[in-house]
């Protein structure tokens, strides 16, 4: 086992907070998916959210679903979908405690959809946790351009994050998926702690 520091282990001590971005991080990515039938959760998601119970660290969601606006479903239908996801780790004891959802086009000019930041904002300002203590993952350069603005770290899902160079911004940790970070982080907190 490499006892060397985790370049990250200071930025993963001060994390107190986790937004994932649902559609493609939590579940597989069909277009537009709303329907309870389309719901593929990941695997890995359910011990990630088991780590993140053992760590008291509170998880909430950031998606952008346009869907709405687009006439595809109505928000009803996207909190059904949000609550069958929760209902997918619920005999686990395990939930996500908030869905922050922008329902808007891509043109809107909203504040919310990512890479704006409105809906970290929101979380920030619910559970009084400032930017530079917060973990975004997300499969989508949205996702860390959300989390690069806000002042979060930033954790990349899939090999399009791979090639250091090649992207247009590159989050701070490039993962395969959710299941991986756990121990990435226990043992960057471990070898910190020896220090």
């Amino acid at each position: 086992m490499d006892d060397a520091p985790h370049p990250l282990a200071d930025r993963f001590s001060r994390i107190r907070a986790i937004a994932l971005d649902r559609d493609g991080t939590i579940n597989v990515d069909v277009k537009y998916p709303h329907r309870l039938e389309d719901l593929q959760i990941i695997d890995g998601f359910a011990e990630f959210m088991a780590w993140a119970a053992e760590t008291k660290l509170p998880v909430s969601v950031i998606t952008n679903q346009s869907g709405i606006a687009r006439g595809y479903y109505d928000v009803e239908a996207a909190h059904r979908f949000n609550a069958a996801i929760n209902a997918s780790i619920a005999p686990l004891g395990l939930r996500i405690e908030h869905f922050e959802m922008c329902p808007h086009l891509p043109d809107a000019g909203c504040t919310c959809r990512k890479p704006a930041t409105g809906m970290l904002e929101n979380l920030s300002a619910r559970y009084g946790i400032a930017p530079n203590e917060w973990v975004v993952f997300g499969d989508q350069y949205s996702d860390i351009e959300c989390a690069s603005r806000f002042g979060a770290l930033s954790v990349g899902l899939g090999a399009k994050f791979a090639a250091p160079g090649l992207a247009p911004i590159s989050p701070d940790l490039v993962i395969g998926a959710l299941g991986d970070f756990p121990a990435i982080y226990r043992q960057a907190i471990a070898n910190s702690s020896r220090i």
